[in-house]
């Protein structure tokens, strides 16, 4: 597995004052600070920032002739959302890394820009401050970053390597929410939130507030709704609290470093106050499954958590009442619980608190709703003010479900196994660069394992397999592993272990209803089972590997056949293994193919159709499938395993029938990869070659 340390910012080696002197950093705009009194509002449909102050590191010029980079741009494109007039304020900081001959002369660091609220410091005690994230990551950009709010920022210490305060970012990449604490633009994570599935088509609203010196909240909502929150992340710190500073907008990449990759978000609806006394009551602060959102559990956890600590208000939480669909669940619901202490955040680093005083109610559905299906809660309490509370929220299930309709009858195919290609590209990284690590490993994300598949990198192996089981590590026994990656020998010479794709194509023989499954896998994976063999339109899983997460997964079958399953693995660098295994009714694991061990049935995915009429429609033989026999070659790269004929290339195969036909037939050879009938005999014998 890939590791890699977490920093916001990185500062630059060259002293900041020194810079600065020269005119090569900048903070632009800069006024005199006073104390917030007013409401502030930006939607910036005036098009100008002359009331922020931008934070630039460039561009970078003065000491290097002909060298320009790091700059930030600042614009206001129309928001996608609407309506016409509306428009937002997007952020751009250019990448820090040049062409390999120069690098990052300075350096700089990371790519980076932010932009304060010139006329407000915050007071001591209270504040909120909120923006929507319009365009925060761009699908065609694919840059590693950290978007969001800066608060507390020391007014005296702005500047690059210098900054101080705190920030709350998203990392979409991480799939997670951060409360960070700045000093000297070095960045220590104090909350964090995993495992949000952040869509890049959606917009966000996050919104950061402290009704005590020592308490941050942040929450993030998905627009329109702003009252029913997804997550948040909560902690306590001293260092700033006491001491007003900026409020701003920050982008940071963290793929340093890169000559290509820089940060950009276009922000909209800026928003900061004072909260009066009282107008910050005990609030749920997380809602699961999320608001809108797509819950992939069988039978999904309600989940709410309502915070106490340090609001004006406390719970009250014998008045805690919960709906599903409109009816109120009864106290005595065994499916129901109530922990009457705390909010729950044990992601939180270090010695940071993991409790928080208030509630946390959980519900354990117990039906399978059908797939697709809409379903609301609703949470209502009271504080020690006697005043009630209710959040109304919807979501969809989006379990793991097969149709019918994109099936074969079982016993349409004879052949055991998989279909497996690895592709391995040293200098593949997803966003083009280069120098991203010493080991020019790919992101940790199932779209890198897509792009080297796809062709988009110098390929420095491929390899096409015709394989057992699905059972890879690169010492040829990890994780319940018996052989090394297809293609790949044991125990690889640097540089092969790193930024290599696999993917794994079979039909799965399941029974209707659920079927259990345990993948131990070391980077990510992808999972899909569609109306085709490469079809990833509806998702099983993908980018799975977040801490916590767990192994097993189930997938519902509308009924008993044999599906189409396309695999997709990534590699970045590090460790690397895919073991896919089923899981019996007594709860035993057995390698997905090893049928003679317990493990379901899976079949080559070479499907032989066939037609009396050359326009169709062809459907699947089993008489002819019954008698398909692949050609292969051995690859001698497996060294000792217990099961035979792992690894095999394949050359192409024949296809027997019992008895010539009758009457004229045609037919169509449905598979993984190019595939041309080469020959057919009057005695009914096809043979055919591939790759």
């Amino acid at each position: 597995m890939k590791q890699s340390s977490r920093k916001l910012f990185r500062a630059p080696l060259q002293s900041c004052a020194g810079l600065a002197a020269a005119g090569v950093l900048s903070l632009l705009g800069a006024t005199a600070l006073q104390a917030q009194t007013q409401i502030i509002n930006d939607n910036f449909d005036g098009q100008s920032d002359s009331l922020w102050t931008r934070y630039n590191l460039g561009p970078i010029t003065q000491f290097y002739t002909g060298f320009a980079y790091g700059a930030a741009h600042f614009s206001f494109p129309a928001n996608p959302a609407g309506p016409s007039g509306n428009y937002g304020y997007k952020i751009l900081a250019d990448p820090t890394w040049l062409a390999p001959a120069n690098g990052d002369p300075i350096p700089i660091g990371n790519a980076r820009a932010a932009s304060f609220r010139s006329q407000e410091q915050y007071g001591a005690t209270r504040f909120q401050i909120g923006v929507d994230l319009a365009v925060w990551n761009d699908p065609a950009l694919t840059w590693n970053q950290s978007v969001g709010l800066i608060f507390n920022a020391q007014p005296a210490t702005i500047g690059p390597g210098t900054t101080d305060g705190y920030a709350a970012t998203i990392e979409p990449v991480a799939q997670a929410l951060y409360l960070s604490i700045v000093t000297g633009e070095q960045t220590s994570t104090m909350a964090r939130q995993r495992g949000i599935p952040l869509d890049p088509t959606q917009q966000y609203r996050m919104v950061v507030s402290c009704s005590d010196p020592l308490y941050f909240v942040c929450t993030l909502y998905h627009l329109p709704d702003t009252n029913n929150p997804w997550v948040s992340a909560i902690t306590t710190d001293i260092s700033y609290a006491y001491a007003p500073g900026f409020g701003g907008l920050l982008v940071f990449e963290g793929n340093y470093p890169s000559p290509v990759a820089g940060a950009t978000t276009t922000f909209d609806n800026y928003h900061s106050d004072s909260p009066a006394a009282g107008a910050m009551p005990a609030t749920v602060t997380d809602l699961n499954p999320q608001p809108a959102g797509k819950a992939t559990e069988l039978y999904p956890t309600v989940t709410v958590g309502i915070l106490g600590e340090s609001r004006d208000t406390a719970v009250n939480t014998g008045t805690i009442q919960l709906y599903q669909d409109g009816a109120l669940i009864a106290g005595g619901d065994p499916n129901l619980h109530i922990d009457t202490s705390f909010v729950h955040k044990p992601d939180n680093e270090g010695s940071y608190p993991k409790t928080f005083t208030g509630a946390t109610v959980y519900y354990t559905n117990t039906t399978l709703f059908p797939p697709g299906s809409k379903h609301t809660n609703e949470i209502v309490f009271q504080d020690d003010a006697s005043a009630w509370h209710t959040n109304i929220w919807a979501w969809t299930t989006a379990y793991p479900y097969v149709y019918a309709s994109n099936s074969l009858p079982i016993g349409s195919l004879s052949v055991p196994g998989f279909d497996a290609r690895t592709v391995h590209s040293s200098v593949a990284n997803i966003d083009g660069s280069l120098y991203k690590d010493p080991t020019n490993s790919i992101p940790n994300i199932v779209a890198s394992a897509q792009a080297v598949l796809a062709g988009q990198f110098a390929v420095d192996l491929t390899s096409t397999n015709y394989v057992k089981v699905v059972a890879y590590s690169l010492s040829g026994t990890g994780s319940g592993a018996i052989t090394n990656f297809p293609g790949l020998c044991l125990n690889p010479p640097s540089p092969w272990q790193y930024s290599f794709a696999v993917q794994v194509l079979t039909y799965l023989e399941l029974s209707a209803g659920t079927n259990l499954f345990y993948l131990s896998h070391d980077d990510r994976v992808g999972i899909y089972s569609g109306a085709s063999l490469k079809d990833t339109s509806n998702v099983v899983l993908e980018n799975i590997g977040s801490p916590g997460e767990s192994p097993y997964f189930s997938v519902v079958a509308e009924a008993a056949g044999l599906y189409p399953f396309n695999i997709v693995y990534e590699q970045g660098g590090g460790g690397a293994a895919l073991v896919l295994n089923s899981v019996d009714s007594s709860g035993n694991n057995h390698l997905v193919g090893d049928v003679a061990n317990g493990g379901i049935p899976a079949f080559y995915p070479l499907v032989v159709k066939s037609s009396t009429s050359v326009q169709g429609p062809y459907t699947a033989d089993a008489t002819a499938n019954a008698n398909n026999t692949l050609a292969t070659a051995p690859v001698s790269c497996d060294g000792t395993n217990t099961l035979s004929a792992l690894n095999l290339s394949l050359t192409g195969g024949t296809v027997t029938l019992p008895s010539a036909p009758t009457a004229p037939k045609f037919y169509h050879l449905d598979g993984p990869r190019t595939t041309k009938i080469t020959g057919i005999t009057k005695s009914g014998v096809i043979t055919y070659t591939g790759e």
